[in-house]
């Protein structure tokens, strides 16, 4: 199975950047180690699956300042989905993140990723 996540990794990195396997192995080794019942992982993974009454709420009515981080590689989610998403909440602002695909498994994107938020919410203080 690990095999199988990491090539599911490789392939929401996408191919625009390098991707980090020995980040995204360690990710996954550690969310086993932490798991206590996988069932329920996979459960959680299920339930974020169906559109239930509290995630069908408009995010028009959204107050708090919102950033929203959109690779331009992502192959599940392209460009497209965030910039709708950003357009949706009120005042969002969209971070557009060059040759990001659907994941943080490559060299340096993670502190990029994380300086974004840094910069958001240092302003909201």
């Amino acid at each position: 199975m690990q095999g199988e996540l990491d090539e599911t990794w490789r392939v929401l990195n996408g191919d625009a950047l390098p991707f980090d396997e020995p980040a995204a192995r360690l990710f996954v080794e550690t969310s086993y180690d932490r798991a206590t019942d996988f069932a329920a992982a996979v459960n959680h993974d299920r339930a974020g699956r169906q559109l239930t009454p509290d995630r069908l709420a408009p995010l028009s009515q959204i107050t708090a300042p919102a950033l929203v981080v959109h690779g331009t590689e992502d192959p599940l989610r392209p460009l497209p989905h965030g910039r709708a998403l950003a357009a949706q909440i009120p005042h969002a602002r969209l971070e557009v993140v060059t040759g990001m695909g659907h994941g943080f498994f490559s060299p340096s994107l993670p502190r990029h990723v994380g300086q974004l938020i840094l910069g958001h919410t240092v302003a909201f203080r």
